[in-house]
């Protein structure tokens, strides 16, 4: 056919050229047709590949006048004109992908290679060979890897992980999924080697399978809590090939975790803490005081503190007062003792005081004394004209008294002494011996 003819009926190619283009197209992998590069896409001959795979016949063609721009897809088509018309300009052979309209409305993925020669059709329109290829089945398998791949993205998303691949032979590592990008950067390949060696050194201990917490330091110099799980892959010949793992950031749950122990401990100390005087409350004193008692404590010193007329003082100037006068006597014995001693409220205007490994060189008299003084002094911060004082029940402990109950009962009874002694005074038994005294006698 030349280039003045209109289009034949379908026929096939091949047989039209049995030399020259014929044989090459013989060759080509797929079907081939010869097309004008006319606003239709005219047919001007094919091969019988080309009407199997669009699933068509001799008549189905004639009926479109051989007009194929009608089977490229409606959101394709744009695209061919472009790539068609850009390539008849230059005259160089072209590759494109899109898609067909098949009898029946299957779409159907082609890759086309084209090629232009000295022919026009119509005297005007440049001809151009098409050898098509069904790429369909490859489009449907990139689509599926291509929504695997998603769902995977999610997934590492939804779990916050990091996927990591290392090279042992060329010493490289790559890194997948959730921040990948900012471990690729710095990761366990920081600047100085820091997270690298501690990784190394938790395979090596765990015998290449590692699940475990790791604080990883950060360029700027800060660290991060990350949960490391790893595994090792060796050849058969037990050489390290590959070690492949997640990382996940779990500083949220670490913060998480302090906040939840943060609060925690601050229930357990409200749950131990007399709500006025925010000394132990009676439950926490003995149950320190039994645990210091029951173990190695060295020398100890034990106290009981009733505030004298402690009831007079609430009938004369209210209650309100009477927790101001408790919350001074509380910060009277606050500053009296250390972090390792025990100072508790154990009943209405009650106060118990253990001092805990003592010096030699300590003087528990001079101490109550110092008390006394310093509880008498705090009627000068108030109006109020009640006069304010303790009295002091003091005991060392001997090694029978390795129990509150037991240590109680000396030190109450020596306070019973002090108030029967005239009330603002202190009285001490260690061993057989009894002392006693007050602010007074110091001075």
């Amino acid at each position: 056919m030349n280039a003045k003819q209109e289009p034949c009926a379908v026929r096939n190619l091949l047989d039209k050229h049995p030399d020259g283009l014929g044989q090459v197209l013989l060759q080509a992998a797929g079907a081939v047709g010869k097309f004008a590069c006319d606003p239709f896409f005219t047919m001007l001959d094919c091969t019988d590949d080309l009407i199997r795979m669009l699933g068509m016949d001799q008549s189905d063609f004639e009926q479109m006048n051989f007009q194929i721009s009608g089977l490229i897809h409606p959101d394709d088509l744009p695209y061919v004109v472009q790539e068609t018309q850009k390539a008849a300009l230059t005259g160089e052979p072209f590759t494109m992908q899109h898609r067909l309209c098949r009898r029946g409305g299957e779409d159907l993925w082609v890759s086309v290679r084209g090629v232009f020669v000295p022919e026009k059709y119509q005297e005007r329109y440049p001809v151009m060979y098409l050898i098509c290829s069904d790429i369909t089945a490859l489009v449907d398998a990139n689509r599926r890897l291509e929504l695997e791949a998603k769902r995977y993205k999610a997934f590492t998303e939804l779990l916050r992980e990091c996927f990591f691949e290392f090279d042992a032979p060329t010493r490289q590592i790559s890194f997948f999924g959730t921040g990948a990008e900012r471990w690729q950067k710095y990761g366990v390949v920081d600047p100085h080697g820091i997270n690298r060696q501690i990784f190394y050194q938790q395979m090596e201990a765990a015998h290449g399978k590692v699940d475990t917490e790791m604080r990883m330091m950060m360029p700027n110099g800060s660290s991060r809590w990350f949960h490391i799980a790893a595994r090792e892959v060796r050849d058969h010949n037990g050489l390290l090939q590959r070690i492949i793992g997640t990382f996940r950031d779990i500083q949220l749950e670490k913060d998480s975790e302090q906040t939840r122990e943060m609060h925690e401990r601050q229930l357990r100390e409200r749950a131990e803490r007399d709500a006025v005087t925010g000394l132990f409350n009676r439950a926490a004193t003995e149950k320190l005081v039994n645990l210091i008692l029951s173990g190695a404590h060295g020398r100890c010193a034990c106290m009981e503190l009733d505030i004298d007329n402690f009831k007079s003082i609430n009938d004369t100037c209210g209650h309100l007062f009477g927790d101001c006068v408790l919350r001074g006597v509380a910060d009277v014995l606050r500053s009296s003792c250390r972090s390792r001693d025990v100072a508790g409220r154990i009943g209405g205007d009650e106060m118990f005081l253990l001092l805990s490994n003592l010096p030699e060189d300590f003087h528990l008299e001079e101490r109550m004394r110092q008390i006394l003084e310093k509880v008498q002094r705090l009627q000068d911060q108030w109006e109020e004209s009640c006069p304010i004082s303790v009295s002091i029940g003091a005991a060392i402990p001997g090694a029978d008294d390795n129990s509150f109950q037991k240590i109680y009962q000396r030190v109450d009874r020596a306070l019973y002494r002090a108030k029967s002694g005239g009330k603002n005074r202190y009285v001490m038994e260690e061993g057989a011996n009894v002392y006693s005294g007050s602010c007074e006698e110091d001075a």
